[in-house]
């Protein structure tokens, strides 16, 4: 099939289920606003389009790798590509080399080996799976990402990226270094599980609003290319680590797990940093524990939090009893009278009825120790006592009590 004279199409051009095209050629296909589609076409093995420069979405599904290919090679502007169950082996032709793309996704494509794409943005989602073991990823002008999901491969090469607001995993890739060193900021989980690498490239991360899965990483035995992780909100350690130390931690938002199949200090990470629960179990605990198995440590007071409560226990203690020991001494002669004895000497009953009570100034004649009072009151009617003086009006005589 061959169009000519077509430029432009406001629209999509859809050439689909058709089990007997194999040539496919416009000389002047230039812009297709909607979607180009190219499915279920098995022996398309001629795809000639020298003047297209963009579309909306380019969506290859069920279509074999053509050997005859023509794309414009100044690079094509799209903003969605889709590529699923084919057998390319390369993105033939395809220098995307727009500012942003919304959409990418290559999934199930068992034979391809080299994805090398020039986008600077992509605002939605970006997921490769299903590809080659060998598969290389290679985005040298990517610099932020919505979400970036890369399953299976050889190498990711990302050399510019600075932020993923969402989630960004890469998973099952044989090289042993991911190498990320723009990064900064990753706004969901962090995931980085399954692979051979022995080293991280990501010393500019500062911050993973979700959590670090770090999970089966055969060779992976420290954390050194996170040197300036900062905050998380929560850690997934799993493997063969004998370091985990994180120098520049704050703060850990959520839970911490650490699991280890070789000797590990399970204080490389604070407890107090962890607002969760801190779980580290490793084959040999070094360092604090002397335990010589796998052991957990559980979030919790530290060792020198319970000490000091001891000590401050032990201090109140003490000084509770010291005022006891104040409050209850003997009193010194000419020292002041407790408060119950002074508020006795203000109230002397009389053997028959309660009277009021004066105190008399003393005579300085008397005899250290006493007090003398006069209490004026009414006698009984059982006569005037021996040895006392009648008082006019019905007042009986002044009674005098020596009190030593």
């Amino acid at each position: 099939m061959d169009i000519s004279s077509l430029e432009t199409v406001q629209g999509d051009f859809i050439a689909a289920n058709n089990s007997l095209l194999t040539t496919l050629s416009s000389s002047t296909f230039s812009v297709i606003t909607g979607t180009v589609l190219f499915q279920n076409l098995p022996f398309l093995t001629n795809l000639t389009l020298p003047n297209w420069i963009s579309s909306g979405t380019l969506h290859f599904d069920t279509v074999p790798e053509p050997t005859v290919h023509d794309f414009q090679q100044n690079g094509q502007q799209v903003n969605n590509l889709i590529v699923r169950n084919t057998t390319f082996a390369f993105l033939a032709g395809l220098a995307l080399q727009g500012a942003q793309m919304d959409t990418l996704e290559i999934i199930d494509n068992p034979f391809l080996q080299i994805v090398n794409l020039q986008m600077g943005n992509i605002s939605q989602s970006a997921t490769i799976t299903g590809s080659s073991a060998d598969l290389v990823v290679m985005f040298p002008n990517l610099t932020y990402a919505y979400e970036l999901n890369i399953l299976n491969g050889s190498q990711v090469v990302l050399p510019r990226l600075q932020a993923v607001n969402g989630g960004m995993s890469i998973r099952s890739i044989k090289s042993p270094n991911v190498s990320a060193p723009a990064l900064t900021f990753v706004g969901g989980d962090l995931d980085i599980s399954d692979c051979g690498l022995s080293e991280l490239d990501m010393n500019q991360l500062v911050n993973v609003q979700g959590s670090v899965n770090l999970e089966n990483n055969a060779q992976l035995a420290d954390l050194s290319g996170l040197s300036t992780l900062s905050v998380v909100g929560g850690l997934y350690l799993v493997g063969p680590f004998t370091n985990t130390t994180l120098p520049s931690l704050r703060r850990v938002q959520g839970n911490a797990l650490i699991s280890s199949t070789q000797a590990l200090n399970c204080s490389d990470i604070s407890s107090t940093l962890v607002q969760g629960t801190y779980t580290c179990h490793a084959a040999t605990v070094v360092g604090a524990s002397t335990s010589s198995t796998a052991s957990p440590l559980q979030h919790g007071l530290t060792g020198g939090a319970i000490g000091g409560i001891v000590v401050g226990i032990v201090i109140a203690l003490a000084l509770l009893a010291a005022g006891i020991s104040i409050l209850y001494r003997p009193q010194q002669k000419g020292g002041r009278e407790p408060q119950q004895q002074q508020e006795q000497s203000r109230v002397v009953e009389d053997p028959v009825h309660e009277v009021g009570t004066q105190q008399r100034r003393r005579d300085p004649a008397e005899k250290d120790g006493n007090a003398i009072f006069e209490v004026p009151g009414k006698w009984p009617d059982r006569g005037e006592l021996p040895g006392s003086q009648s008082r006019p009006n019905g007042v009986g005589p002044e009674k005098r009590y020596e009190l030593s």
